[in-house]
């Protein structure tokens, strides 16, 4: 089957089978001359006749199809010229000496000119026409925009049809569709109307001729020399939002009529309550809604504690005429349900429900065979404090459980949600009957494969980079008494798996822990006193200094060592 030239750019499709061994170079040319031709080309037209047609060709250059056409000519207009009756858009630059007409046809030259649409190419514009069938199926040039040209954009197609302005220019419409301008005027000269159109003139020298004013304004007369203030009764002679002295109020004369002005308030501005000056014992008081005294009267008592009663586990002698109550010594307290308790500086069972509110300071050994709730706790006695309760102890955090304690298992209250350490605050060592136990049930798990030629390779790797050594705290703490240890170095871990091409950090047997350090000041409740502390934040904050640690987990990674051998 032959090829075909059925679109607008007039390209060359290869039907299926055909060009063995040359279709190659016919898409080269599709590609790499007319597609480009069509895009970024322009094409140099020079008209030789007063009528002709855009070149068209199948599969080879031509004019029509270029982005772009420039009209030249050596002969004298006008010109007729013919484009073919294709969809495209035309930027067409007419430097022919001569107006252009353009038309849209099967690109051959018509006499006499054809009936229907046509399009006026000036000569020295530059326009942007588009070509299509929307006349029911009779192919014309629509929607052409001209651009800037030696007269300037047109004012129906949204410039203003001149091309040069001098400072001061105003632009106005003189007649429909049609802009002017209006030079600047003179000094002292004023715009008018003249028959609808602006211009300038030196005014009627016309003026105030009469001004009136109404309260709080005053206006001294209507004509001349006008003089205007505010009305008499209208209070500060001045303007009344001007800065005053402070703490002054807008009042009338102390104790007489006249104008107000800004002054200190006196004791003459307060209303009166009728409550006689002096001074009042055991005073009862009556308060108004305003929060003014209305009443007062001498009480007849002398006032203070007149009875103290013991509560729970406390002894109190007498009240003493000067008012000194003895406390016995609180030995045990046992606390109600609801009793706030606080132990201080003996060793005291407390049998019931503590609840104590605020942050609570213990010396001494304490017992405690109920349960506590409190805000925080500090034992500064070197002695053991005893926890007795009958089931478990729960240890929650902004009021969520996050540690619970019974007689058989220390454990989360929920699964999978705390850490036990960190890489910054580490367990010195851990003493068990047994080892940990990890997960690795089937149904947990997902991505499940065996290890890939180039994982075995970085596994080969590490084997071989097991190594002795002494940790450095131990040495400085032990010297030469510091023990050896044999394992890997985390580092070296995570060069194996890049020399490979693989990241370490996305295997768990690799870990790698960010943490910021700050020293800050805080209260040691025990003495009342600040401490500078080195505090740890897992998210940056402002100057903190920021630490990485590297770690592995051996189980894992003795696992994928013997998946290697």
């Amino acid at each position: 089957m032959p090829s075909t030239y059925n679109n607008n750019l007039r390209l060359e499709m290869i039907a299926n089978g055909e060009q063995s061994g040359t279709w190659g170079s016919t898409t080269n040319t599709n590609l790499g001359t007319l597609l480009v031709e069509a895009i970024t080309s322009t094409a140099t037209v020079n008209l030789t006749s007063l009528s002709q047609a855009f070149t068209v060709a199948n599969g080879a250059t031509d004019e029509s199809r270029c982005a772009a056409i420039l009209l030249t000519s050596a002969i004298a207009g006008p010109f007729n010229v013919y484009a073919p009756s294709l969809a495209k858009l035309y930027v067409i630059r007419n430097d022919s000496g001569a107006q252009v007409t353009i038309y849209c046809n099967a690109g051959t030259v018509l006499s006499p000119s054809p009936a229907g649409a046509a399009f006026v190419i000036p000569n020295g514009k530059t326009v942007f026409i588009r070509a299509n069938n929307d006349n029911g199926g009779n192919w014309e040039f629509r929607n052409a925009v001209d651009s800037f040209g030696a007269t300037g954009l047109s004012t129906t197609s949204g410039g203003t049809g001149l091309t040069t302005y001098t400072t001061g220019d105003i632009l106005y419409a003189s007649a429909a569709n049609t802009l002017s301008k209006l030079p600047i005027g003179a000094n002292g000269e004023f715009l008018t109307i003249t028959a609808g159109i602006p211009a300038w003139g030196s005014g009627g020298g016309g003026g105030v001729t009469s001004i009136s004013a109404s309260p709080p304004l005053n206006a001294s007369a209507s004509t001349g020399s006008v003089t205007i203030s505010l009305a008499a009764n209208y209070g500060d002679t001045l303007n009344p939002y001007a800065s005053k002295t402070a703490n002054r109020v807008l009042a009338a004369p102390n104790g007489s009529a006249g104008v107000p002005s800004f002054r200190a308030l006196v004791a003459a501005d307060l209303p009166n309550t009728a409550v006689t000056a002096g001074s009042y014992t055991s005073a009862n008081i009556t308060v108004d809604a305003q929060g003014r005294i209305t009443a007062a009267v001498s009480g007849s008592g002398g006032g203070g504690v007149s009875q103290v009663n013991s509560g729970n586990g406390m002894n109190f002698s007498a009240i003493t005429t000067t008012g000194t109550v003895t406390l016995g010594t609180p030995s045990p307290i046992t606390s109600s349900s609801t009793d706030s308790v606080t132990a201080t500086s003996h060793t005291h069972s407390i049998t019931g429900a503590a609840f104590l509110a605020g942050t609570q300071t213990f010396t001494g050994k304490k017992t405690f065979t109920g349960g506590i709730v409190s805000t925080a706790f500090n034992f500064t006695d070197p002695n053991e404090s005893i926890f007795a309760v009958s089931s478990v102890i729960n240890l929650s955090v902004g009021n969520t459980s996050r540690i619970r304690l019974s007689f058989s298992d220390f454990q989360p209250t929920n699964d999978d949600q705390i850490w036990l350490g960190f890489s910054a605050n580490r367990w010195k060592a851990v003493y068990a009957v047994n080892g940990t136990i990890q997960t690795s049930d089937q149904n947990e798990k997902q991505d499940i494969v065996d290890l890939d030629e180039t994982e075995k390779r970085v596994a080969v790797r590490i084997k071989g980079l097991i190594k002795k050594f002494r940790f450095k705290a131990a040495v400085l703490a032990k010297g030469d008494a510091a023990r050896i240890h044999v394992g890997v170095i985390a580092q070296e871990v995570r060069d194996a798996f890049t020399a490979e091409g693989l990241d370490a950090t996305r295997y768990g047997m690799f870990c790698s822990d960010t943490w910021w350090e700050k020293e800050e000041q805080e209260l040691y409740p025990p003495t009342g006193e600040m401490r500078l502390v080195n505090k740890v934040y897992r998210e940056a904050v402002e100057g903190g200094i920021e630490k990485t640690r590297l770690g592995v987990r051996y189980d894992e990674l003795l696992a994928f060592v013997i998946a290697a051998m």
